[in-house]
């Protein structure tokens, strides 16, 4: 059975430099990388992306913190708000969600709550009511 590095060791020498110089290109990437998500400074507000650097079996979750108290998305037409209430008189150190349907960021139109299982929920235009699998 031969393994990859018996098949590199077969390949011209310049393919051989040429592998190399990239991994370890490849290598620096990845450790500046970690470097800079371990360096973050923590916030309430996260963002978890899944990649595949080869570290090892599988992908690799990175979480890049974004200091803010106020998320907004807008995704097929369905507006959310999501805000980190701190101490006040109506809102006890909560979050806050709104939503709406609409083409622009604070869409004025409605759109549902749709409850899917234990505190889970899907949140839709009406118009695509008769499409929730």
């Amino acid at each position: 059975m031969t393994t990859p590095e018996i098949q590199i060791a077969r390949l011209p020498k310049w393919v051989q430099e040429h592998i190399a110089d990239i991994q370890r290109q490849r290598d620096v990437a990845v450790r500046e990388l970690n470097r800079w998500v371990d360096a973050q400074t923590p916030s309430p507000v996260r963002v978890l992306e899944m990649v595949y650097l080869g570290e090892g079996a599988g992908p690799s979750i990175k979480t890049r913190f974004v200091q803010t108290r106020t998320i907004e998305v807008l995704w097929k037409n369905v507006y959310l708000k999501v805000y980190l209430a701190e101490s006040s008189a109506q809102r006890q150190d909560s979050i806050e969600l709104q939503w709406g349907q609409g083409e622009e960021m604070h869409g004025s139109g409605m759109a549902a709550l749709v409850p899917m299982s234990f505190q889970s929920a899907l949140i839709i235009s009406p118009k695509n009511m008769r499409t929730i699998p």
